[in-house]
């Protein structure tokens, strides 16, 4: 984790320090790493190395348990209201990522695109993940103008206090944010650990 601080690179020195390690101590996690390929040496220095890519492609394929425990709640909710119900994962740079969609039967109907990606500022189900965002990643969202999806969209201070409801009350509801002429509920998804990692929305036309 400490190789996600700029610059990125490090001598053992000074992971040692950062790590509370002795320099012996540091010496031989770093080396078994880099066996490993999960770091690479420059120089006297240490960066990420090509393992870490490898599993990062594969890092989707916990989607794949996400998606089967969330779909027969998805079915119930879909059947018992009649709209559709998506699953919104995050993926990172303040979006997240349709993976899967429970389809009205109606003749009417809103359906995100599967695999299509979403700012998080748009719609419930998107700003239920803002919310329990890292802060850090979160702060993106309020350094500069925010881009208008809709006709609807929102300033930034209304964002800001739309996300301290949403924390309050677990739960949120738009109103034409992610399209014209849809309204939206979005709840959290939580792990064992506590940790949100997706949401569950509902589209109404």
């Amino acid at each position: 984790l400490l190789f996600e601080r700029p610059p990125h690179r490090f001598g053992i020195s000074e992971l040692a320090r950062a790590l509370d390690m002795t320099r012996n101590q540091a010496f031989r996690i770093v080396k078994t790493l880099e066996e490993r390929g999960f770091l690479t040496k420059h120089d006297r220095q240490y960066a990420i190395g090509p393992r870490l890519a490898g599993l990062v492609r594969h890092a989707g394929a916990d989607y794949d348990s996400i998606r089967q425990a969330a779909l027969p709640t998805m079915r119930k909710v879909t059947d018992v209201t009649g709209e559709t119900s998506y699953l919104l994962v995050p993926v990172g740079h303040g979006k997240g990522q349709f993976i899967e969609v429970v389809e009205s039967t109606a003749m009417i109907r809103s359906v995100p695109p599967l695999q299509e990606e979403t700012p998080l500022n748009f719609g419930a189900a998107a700003k239920v993940l803002l919310t329990f965002l890292d802060p850090a990643e979160r702060k993106l969202f309020f350094s500069e103008d925010l881009p208008q999806r809709t006709p609807f969209g929102l300033r930034q201070a209304d964002l800001r206090e739309q996300i301290r409801m949403i924390a309050l009350r677990r739960y949120a509801v738009t109103k034409e944010e992610y399209a014209v002429g849809v309204d939206a509920l979005g709840a959290p998804i939580w792990d064992h650990t506590g940790r949100v990692i997706a949401a569950l929305g509902l589209g109404a036309n």
